[in-house]
C-alpha cells in the first residue's frame, strides 16, 4: 500500500489555497483534498509495516505549534516538476518531521536523506513543457509568488493511503495522530 504521513490543512486555509490553485492557467491541479503538508513519503508498505507505524507514530509526543503558508515557487527550475506555496512552522515544524522519519526508520522502513522544504502542492506539470505553458507559470508567479494566509494552529498530524488514478491521487486517512498543546 502507498503511504505517506502528513499536516492535513484547515478549511480557512484550503479556501485561499484553491482560489490560488484556481488562478493557475496550466498544471495538473491537485484536489482540494489533496493539500498538505508532506512529513514523510513512504512509498510502498504492507500492512502489517503501517500497523506496526501506527502504534509508533502514537507514541510521538510534540507540542502543538502555528504554521503560515506563504509565498509561492516551483521545484524544477527551468524544467517545473510541480508548484507550490511554502509552509512555514520553524523548528517545531522540522522537529515533527524528524520524529515522524525516525520512528519509521526505527520499524525499518527506508527513507532516503533528502533537504526539507515544506510545502502545499498546488500542480504538477509533464515534462517538455511549451514555452508559451512555461511563460504562463512566470507570470502566475510573479502576480501570486507573494501569497500569504493567516497562520493555523497543527494540532495533529495522519498517515495517509494513497491511490493512483487517471484522474490523480485519491487519498484516504488511516489513522490520526493528536499533538499535545503542552
Amino acid at each position: 500500500m502507498r503511504a505517506f504521513v502528513a499536516i492535513p490543512i484547515p478549511e480557512e486555509q484550503v479556501a485561499a489555497l484553491e482560489r490560488l490553485r484556481d488562478a493557475l492557467p496550466v498544471g495538473r491541479k491537485v484536489n482540494s483534498e489533496g493539500l498538505h503538508i508532506t512529513l514523510a513519503f513512504l512509498d510502498e508498505q504492507t500492512q502489517a509495516t503501517l500497523s506496526a507505524l501506527d502504534g509508533e507514530l502514537r507514541g510521538v509526543s510534540v507540542p502543538e505549534f502555528e504554521v503560515r503558508l506563504r509565498g509561492v515557487d516551483v521545484f524544477g527550475g527551468k524544467e517545473p516538476r510541480l508548484i507550490w506555496v511554502g509552509a512555514d512552522g520553524g523548528e517545531a515544524l522540522v522537529g515533527l518531521r524528524k520524529s515522524v522519519r525516525d520512528v519509521a526508520r526505527q520499524i525499518g522502513i527506508y527513507l532516503p536523506r533528502e533537504r526539507y522544504r515544506p510545502h502545499v502542492t498546488l500542480a504538477r506539470f509533464r515534462k517538455g513543457l511549451r514555452p508559451e505553458e512555461s511563460g504562463k507559470i512566470g507570470t502566475y508567479l510573479v502576480e501570486y509568488g507573494g501569497f500569504s494566509c493567516p497562520a493555523f494552529q497543527v494540532n495533529g498530524f495522519a498517515l495517509y493511503r494513497s491511490v493512483l488514478t487517471e484522474t490523480g491521487a485519491v487519498y484516504t486517512v488511516l489513522a490520526e495522530y493528536p499533538l499535545g498543546s503542552m
